[in-house]
């Protein structure tokens, strides 16, 4: 074989090996963006949602409120808006942890199912509370409205620790 051979065909194997070595790479790292972007798009929106579960509770216990307080002060139209506001956060809440259970982290696990029974047990109560104010029953709405601000501050508790975890990640 004399040195031309032998030089094209070391040519052409680095040649080969260099193209095969740019394909490998760029294939990688297309991979690596895509995980890379779908992780931080996941991240992003757990703490989104957190937020928002957040604000929803906040939102909830105040209208709450509203309800007992607008009943005591005979403006029932103020109360029933507040009803209506209180469900509707309440739905949003739901619908919230409904879309948080997919993209969730192990350790979020804890903290999102202490939201869920916490939120029931609110809903509880508020339903009580709710029929008491349609029923004129004034002397049972202090005491439903402090049981029900006690699962309303786990609720709250529950969204703030599963914000911090979601801040960690």
């Amino acid at each position: 074989m004399t040195i031309g051979k032998k030089l094209t065909i070391s040519f052409a194997a680095v040649l080969v090996l260099s193209v095969a070595m740019g394909a490998s790479s760029l294939i990688s790292t297309a991979k690596f963006s895509r995980a890379l972007d779908n992780s931080i798009q996941n991240v992003a929106k757990r703490l989104e949602l957190a937020g928002s579960m957040r604000t929803s509770a906040a939102s909830m216990w105040t209208h709450q409120r509203g309800l007992v307080m607008y009943t005591l002060v005979k403006q029932p139209d103020i109360a029933r808006e507040n009803d209506k506001q209180f469900r509707a956060e309440a739905r949003q809440l739901q619908s919230q942890i409904d879309e948080f259970r997919p993209i969730m982290t192990e350790n979020g696990r804890e903290s999102l199912a202490a939201i869920q029974s916490s939120l029931t047990a609110w809903l509880q109560f508020y339903d009580q509370l709710a029929q008491d104010v349609a029923n004129a029953k004034r002397e049972r709405l202090l005491p439903l409205l402090k049981q029900g601000a006690v699962c309303g501050d786990q609720v709250f508790e529950a969204t703030a620790k599963l914000l911090e975890l979601q801040r960690g990640s």
